[in-house]
């Protein structure tokens, strides 16, 4: 039989859902069509390029990118093997797999201590009101073979070296700031726009390089020297300016 050289296990992540993962690539999606800066975009714009995209395949890239990152941050083997994410958001959210070699795994293993891992086993497996384990919650009872254990486990043993490496810092270990922290150099570097345009929904194609377009008209639009009384009473109305401020009142 041949020896295993890569093992599937959990990442940890907090998810899409109602959590900053999601909130940042909306922000970055807002952007695009906020041309003057002000933090006003277009809504109609917005919301239209919304449903041009298709986000399962955006999430599945930034969740690639998340594993790259944690991968390179601290110095594990792993490699993105898919995400899943529920139909329904009441009791879980979406999940990232990845792959470990061997020698992650091993250095893993290594680096964190017994008693953190028993105590990270005893609170994620514990049977409790609203949640039945179907792991047991003592280290000593799971296989003695590392090789042995699935990836929630793995997952476990990750979820505590991860904390062990990020601690120090600040923060309560890996939490959701070291999370946005990985994501940091990808949203700085255009990623997440770029994942906009590559994933576009069936039958969108091209669509959202069309209202990029007619944000960048209305923005050169509106940079316009008013010319006409009627352009002038146009601008008017945009600012709201009140009866007083106007020649009208003078």
């Amino acid at each position: 039989m041949t020896k295993a050289t890569k093992f599937l296990t959990t990442v940890p992540f907090s998810g899409f859902y109602c959590y900053f993962h999601d909130s940042e690539l909306e922000r970055a999606l807002e952007s695009m069509f906020d041309r003057a800066g002000t933090g006003d975009a277009n809504s109609d714009l917005v919301d239209a390029a919304r449903d041009a995209i298709d986000w399962a395949c955006v999430h599945e890239s930034y969740a690639a990118e998340y594993v790259a990152a944690m991968r390179a941050e601290y110095g594990l083997g792993l490699a993105f093997e898919s995400l899943t994410s529920p139909k329904y958001y009441n009791f879980e959210t979406d999940r990232i797999f990845a792959h470990i070699d061997i020698e992650g795994l091993a250095m893993v293993a290594r680096a964190v201590p017994r008693a953190a891992l028993r105590k990270a086993i005893k609170e994620r497996f514990t049977s409790r009101s609203g949640f039945i384990s179907h792991y047991p919650a003592c280290l000593s009872e799971w296989p003695a073979r590392l090789s042995e254990w699935d990836h929630n486990q793995i997952g476990t043993l990750l979820s505590v070296y991860l904390d062990q490496e990020a601690g120090g810092y600040g923060c309560d270990g890996f939490d959701g700031y070291r999370e946005q922290e990985l994501m940091d150099p990808a949203q700085g570097n255009g990623y997440f726009e770029n994942w906009f345009f590559e994933h576009a929904r069936r039958g969108y194609d091209g669509t959202l390089n069309r209202l990029c377009g007619i944000a960048e008209y209305l923005a050169t639009r509106d940079a316009r020297p008013i010319k006409t009384l009627e352009q002038w009473h146009a601008a008017r109305r945009v600012e709201n300016r009140p009866f007083a401020d106007t020649p009208l009142a003078l």
